[in-house]
């Protein structure tokens, strides 16, 4: 906005200046070429301003770092979208917890037993206001030992639905939701 200011105060400047030799009759041949100057100033200043990108943070925005950040190797980076009061709710759980540790001890849980899991989005995202909701599948090998401690591999895939609201670009609400999930009985004993 000061890059603004500063270009409409040095315009207001050059017009005044033009303003007083045309007073004067000293401006009159450098009437057009004021003009022409005048109007590339305002088409630049105006260039200058529609290009500058706000640094507005939409939920999607906030909810597409969210399943960058979930998806990667680093679970503990939830903490800059998460607000610390996030309230959680996973049907593994079948509770609502709060806090950042609720919602980061799932990823980093499933990072032991499904190292290379990856979750994709099955359908584009449903935004309303600060509300947002995902249909996703997550896809990934289950490493696990068998009884005589031998290493057994076995790819997994599962399907469920996020729910997400965020409030000043944290989210302040998960709902996950999936059914029959494969984890409980491939992780018993």
């Amino acid at each position: 906005m000061n890059l603004f200011k500063s270009k409409v105060n040095m315009m207001n400047t050059i017009y005044i200046n033009q303003l007083k030799q045309d007073v004067d009759g000293q401006g009159k041949k450098s009437k057009p070429f004021f003009m022409t100057f005048l109007l590339i100033l305002m088409t630049l200043g105006l260039a200058s301003i529609s290009h500058a990108k706000a640094p507005i943070n939409t939920a999607l925005e906030t909810v597409e770092s969210y399943l960058n950040i979930w998806n990667g190797t680093q679970p503990d980076d939830l903490t800059k979208v998460l607000d610390t009061n996030v309230e959680y709710f996973n049907t593994s759980n079948e509770e609502n917890r709060k806090g950042t540790a609720s919602v980061i001890e799932v990823p980093k849980f499933l990072l032991t037993v499904i190292p290379d899991r990856k979750m994709t989005l099955t359908s584009p995202p449903l935004i309303v206001g600060d509300k947002v909701a995902v249909e996703w599948q997550l896809q990934g090998t289950l490493n696990k030992k068998d009884q005589s401690g031998k290493k057994d591999a076995k790819v997994i895939t599962f399907k469920g639905a996020s729910f997400f609201e965020v409030k000043n670009n944290k989210i302040i609400y998960i709902g996950d939701y999936y059914n029959n999930h494969p984890l409980r009985s491939q992780l018993e004993p």
